[in-house]
């Protein structure tokens, strides 16, 4: 189903661009539209915009901004080769109006998908302590993650049974197990920083074929992106 709604999304951004292309005086030719069109798709693709990566705002931003600066630079280089006609003033104009209503699209759209549970990934942190908890605010705060938070996995006796910032400590490591099957969560995070190794060794055997996928956060953490804030174990 990924591949669909990565369909839908393309479709949405060549809808976008050639409304916009409309701003162009005079009649372009489908060759030229075929091109512009061809190239956004391209860039996009390689630079992972429909990949549906967990994404904060901020960072989806960024990477269709690098994007459309990638694809000036295309456009101005076949433009010139082939003695385009229109003034790139114009071109740049088509750009400055693409960038937001792509952005306001592409939140939109993942927030849809992101309500209806849609390409959405439970995930079970193992760690309610300061890492975890940031993590945790990280991942609810953004609809463009695509994933919900189960529950928190703590060995501290007094954070059982409590909520912490209105994610439920569901119990133990002993209690992985039991947790995982009631659940079947996608993702098992690792939020437990300045761990041993040894410790982590333990932990990675207790979820070793329970949890679809383990993600360790690393030591040095700066909880800017969710999508940059760990890495698979």
């Amino acid at each position: 189903m990924q591949y669909l709604y990565s369909f839908i999304q393309a479709a949405i951004d060549v809808l976008i661009l050639q409304l916009c292309l409309l701003i162009i005086p005079g009649h372009l030719s489908g060759y030229i539209r075929v091109f512009m069109t061809g190239t956004m798709s391209a860039v996009f693709f390689f630079t992972n915009l429909y990949g549906f990566k967990n994404l904060i705002f901020l960072e989806e931003t960024m990477c269709v901004l690098k994007s459309c600066f990638m694809m000036l630079l295309l456009y101005a280089l076949y433009f010139f080769a082939t003695h385009f006609t229109v003034p790139f003033l114009y071109v740049i104009a088509v750009m400055m109006l693409f960038i937001p209503l792509v952005l306001t699209a592409r939140y939109f759209y993942r927030y849809l998908l992101f309500s209806l549970g849609l390409l959405s990934k439970s995930v079970l942190v193992i760690g309610a302590g300061r890492t975890g908890v940031s993590f945790a605010q990280n991942i609810m705060c953004s609809p463009f993650t695509l994933r919900k938070i189960a529950g928190f996995i703590d060995d501290a006796p007094e954070k059982q049974g409590q909520l912490i910032s209105g994610v439920p400590v569901l119990g133990s490591m002993k209690s992985f197990t039991r947790i995982q099957a009631e659940l079947c969560a996608d993702e098992a995070v690792i939020a437990i920083t300045a761990l041993p190794d040894e410790e982590l060794a333990k932990i990675l055997d207790a979820l070793e074929g329970r949890a679809a996928r383990v993600l360790v956060i690393p030591e040095v953490y700066t909880l800017s992106t969710p999508s940059s804030s760990a890495h698979e174990g």
